[in-house]
């Protein structure tokens, strides 16, 4: 069982999840009892903070598992859009945690320079029988 799975932008999961925690907010800030001015600038900070974090995030697009003779921890590659353009990148997967609707994974980037790396898939992001073995793995590197 090798993983090779491409990775899609759109989810709708993580639309429905940003919809819930603006549905959360809005009505908690509009509790508070704060001015217009004050709600609307609260809104404003938080558009332009998520904005900042979406665009400045490189975005997983394709995640390669090494050889099956290889250490199953060692040696990931990683096709990565960045503002430079898709960049292929090598890493370590330290951990992933496997949930029913998102697996979160980490990974301790190698090439093209050494940083540590989170990213978040969700379901409607890759085919049923990826997310099947990036599940079996999540299990089994636990």
């Amino acid at each position: 069982m090798r993983l090779d799975a491409p990775i899609t932008l759109q989810s709708r999961f993580r639309l429905l999840f940003y919809a819930a925690l603006l549905a959360i907010f809005l009505p908690i800030a509009w509790l508070a009892g704060l001015a217009i001015w004050q709600f609307g600038l609260a809104l404003l900070s938080v558009i332009l903070i998520s904005s900042f974090i979406f665009l400045s995030k490189p975005a997983l697009l394709q995640l390669s598992q090494p050889l099956l003779h290889l250490n199953a921890r060692q040696n990931w590659q990683l096709l990565m859009a960045t503002s430079r353009g898709d960049q292929l990148w090598q890493g370590d997967l330290l951990r992933v945690r496997a949930y029913s609707w998102v697996i979160i994974a980490e990974v301790q980037v190698i090439e093209p320079y050494q940083r540590s790396l989170t990213f978040t898939i969700f379901r409607d992001q890759m085919t049923a029988d990826d997310w099947r073995k990036l599940s079996i793995l999540g299990q089994l590197m636990a």
